[in-house]
């Protein structure tokens, strides 16, 4: 997952205040990843796709 215009690092980095992110940005490979699992509830994914828009509106 990434936003063109903010770089992959920044972006975990800004992210990282609410969620745990691990930003790649080597080779062909930039983003972030984002692992959600069995105990982050449909309210936390929601909460981080809003965060996720509002940096893209940002940028």
């Amino acid at each position: 997952m990434g936003i063109e215009s903010i770089g992959a690092i920044e972006l975990a980095d800004r992210l990282l205040k609410v969620f745990y992110m691990v930003g790649v940005d080597y080779s062909n490979v930039k983003g972030c990843r984002f692992n959600p699992n069995v105990y982050i509830t449909t309210e936390e994914i929601d909460m981080f796709v809003k965060a996720v828009q509002t940096l893209a509106k940002e940028a």
